[in-house]
């Protein structure tokens, strides 16, 4: 029986007792410094034996870290360091967190070359942004063109950030690909796991922190495969996300939610098993990402086979 799944809502939250591994998003909507992540575990704790893995929001993404103001650096810092802490206090259910890569700038900024500075800038005025920094990094990133460049830095001072809290990181960041990618003429693509792989190895000081976060549906509707990781020298997860009949190979769609394991248009359900089976001969988690009722539908089919 699969027992890794995403709490999606109060329903998903009654069924936490029964997962091996659940995966929590924040909200978005509620400022970092407001979510009280650390007491919301702490007042879970003793109604469960799941291994739990956080994953950041949609908003207050690791590839922007650069241009957020420093404000917000500061505050998300603090909400990973308190994370970290409450793992090394005892909270030992916490496996990791995970974080998008999604681009940084939007597509009329990188599309466009030559934008003026009031033009960046009033495109990144609101207050989670740093203006000034977001134009810097246009004319340093985007307009030569050095795309790895601009990723590249954002992780690092991501990084070096958390770095300068914590001697030794008690919780695994894992870097997420994703199906929004910039147009580019590139072999290795920002955000794609190829992409991510290439940081890690090539910042292998950075794995003491960092991990990949291998979602298959997002792989296939980027590169039209559906990979099993390989064998790398870092942290490692797998977001098992099946195939919907509207996602084509390459058509950078991401729409895994309503999909059962017994529904993918690409692989049976055999396929699977199978994979979750050599997941576990290397010791790596899955979480499958679904909505609550995705989950009942698809657990009802497991008890039939």
């Amino acid at each position: 029986m699969i027992s890794n799944y995403t709490i999606s809502n109060l329903q998903a939250l009654k069924v936490l007792p029964k997962l091996d591994v659940a995966q929590f998003t924040l909200n978005s909507h509620t400022f970092p410094s407001h979510r009280k992540v650390v007491e919301n575990l702490s007042s879970m704790r003793d109604c469960h034996k799941t291994r739990l893995y956080i994953h950041y929001d949609y908003v207050y993404i690791i590839s922007r870290f650069a241009m957020f103001s420093p404000v917000l650096q500061k505050v998300i810092v603090d909400e990973i360091e308190s994370i970290m802490n409450y793992k090394s206090h005892g909270g030992n259910e916490v496996q990791g967190i995970i974080m998008h890569t999604d681009f940084p700038y939007r597509k009329t900024i990188y599309q466009t070359s030559g934008l003026s500075k009031e033009f960046v800038s009033g495109v990144y005025s609101s207050t989670i942004w740093n203006p000034e920094t977001a134009y810097s990094l246009y004319q340093q990133y985007i307009e030569p063109g050095d795309l790895k460049g601009l990723y590249y830095h954002s992780f690092n001072l991501f990084y070096h950030c958390v770095k300068s809290r914590l001697s030794e990181f008690s919780v695994p960041i894992y870097l997420e690909n994703t199906t929004k990618v910039p147009i580019t003429p590139e072999l290795v693509v920002p955000g794609t796991v190829d992409f991510l792989i290439e940081y890690l190895q090539s910042n292998p000081h950075t794995t003491d922190l960092y991990g990949l976060c291998l979602d298959t549906e997002h792989d296939f509707a980027v590169t039209g495969e559906f990979r099993f990781p390989s064998s790398v020298d870092f942290n490692v997860l797998v977001h098992l996300n099946t195939i919907p009949a509207e996602v084509s190979a390459k058509s950078l769609k991401d729409l895994h939610s309503n999909t059962t394991l017994f529904e993918c248009s690409v692989n049976p359900m055999e396929f699977y098993i199978d994979y979750i089976k050599k997941l576990a001969d290397l010791d790596i988690d899955f979480v499958r990402e679904v909505k609550y009722e995705t989950m009942v539908r698809e657990l009802d089919q497991l008890t039939k086979i």
